[in-house]
């Protein structure tokens, strides 16, 4: 049925019958929250629950909480995707792993629906209702945010940071780390300041991330937001992350789909560095990249280069983030 005249007369001779949206059809998209974590697990990807919420006065509630329902931009297509943690309360799953508890869906394409009103919830035995105004069409409901269709589409590289923000997770033991090469003329890799004092430590205090990104023609102030060059929207999408790596260290993460940055994962200045002008990845170089990429981070800074046969290996891959907030939690990413 695609048309209200439709409905009305099948609803009419069917009385109690469901209605549902199917949003390939109809070209729409739903955010369904099932649990309070939503909101952190949001934040820690840069979405603001709140303002998403606040942003569409079209919203359906049923069991749960209000389901906000969206425009989908002409010629995307969407997939549904769900968030899940552990379950708090202990309960056990399949091989007698924690139970998944879902936090939040992003409802969309082929197949998916969501239960509009006025059907009757099966287990409360109430109807859903708008929460606010009732749409008179399909065209009243305001298009998808572009910070929610950046999760929806980079979805595989975000999860991970989603699922390392659920407050309860058991805290995970380091990788073990790989010796500290970045050091400048050998010396402890724990000062901060003189012989012992590393590259990529002083890179981080002698180069703001404002300036990196500027020397490669992001628009922004000295904290940001900045502005990819690339970027068709306008808005600014490259932010401060309110977390630092355990040596103090700011770091970005970037909204914008083309970015190169933009790939869900945060960078101090070296890391923002390596990538834009050496086009290495700290997350992903081999020993002997990390290696390279600290002697030539050396000559940037007019400093000595890293005595090999004081130290042997390669440049540390980066550090996790603590958190704050939780500090025994499993956060690369604070959502506070």
């Amino acid at each position: 049925m695609t048309t209200p005249s439709a409905a009305r007369e099948y609803l009419t001779a069917h009385p109690g019958a469901g209605v549902g949206l199917l949003h390939s059809e109809s070209q729409t998209a739903a955010l369904d929250i099932d649990h309070d974590g939503a909101a952190l697990a949001l934040a820690a990807v840069g979405v603001d629950l709140a303002a998403v919420l606040a942003s569409n006065p079209y919203r359906v509630r049923g069991k749960k909480g209000e389901k906000p329902i969206f425009r989908v931009p002409d010629g995307l297509s969407l997939n549904r995707h769900a968030l899940s943690w552990p379950d708090p309360s202990g309960k056990k799953g399949p091989g007698g792993r924690p139970a998944p508890l879902t936090i939040f869906e992003l409802r969309g394409g082929a197949g998916v629906q969501d239960v509009m009103p006025p059907s009757v919830h099966p287990d409360t035995g109430r109807p859903y209702e708008w929460t606010g105004p009732v749409p008179a069409s399909l065209g009243e409901l305001p298009e998808l945010p572009p910070e929610l269709l950046s999760l929806w589409q980079r979805w595989a590289a975000l999860l991970p940071v989603m699922r390392a923000a659920c407050p309860w997770a058991p805290a995970e033991l380091p990788a073990p780390a790989e010796r500290d090469l970045n050091r400048l003329g050998g010396g402890s890799s724990r000062g901060g300041e003189g012989e012992g004092a590393s590259v990529i430590d002083t890179f981080n205090a002698s180069r703001s991330l404002a300036e990196v990104l500027g020397e490669h023609g992001y628009k922004g102030g000295p904290h940001g937001p900045w502005l990819y060059p690339g970027s068709s929207s306008g808005q600014a999408g490259v932010r401060l992350r309110p977390e630092r790596t355990p040596r103090g260290a700011q770091v970005v993460m970037s909204w914008h789909a083309a970015d190169p940055l933009g790939d869900g994962l945060p960078r101090d200045a070296f890391g923002v560095w390596a990538l834009l002008a050496e086009g290495v990845d700290v997350y992903t170089a081999d020993p002997a990249q990390r290696r390279e990429l600290v002697k030539r981070a050396a000559r940037v800074l007019g400093l000595p280069e890293p005595e090999r046969g004081s130290a042997g290996g390669g440049a540390p891959a980066p550090p996790p983030l603590t958190c704050p907030r939780w500090p025994g939690a499993r956060l690369p990413l604070c959502p506070r």
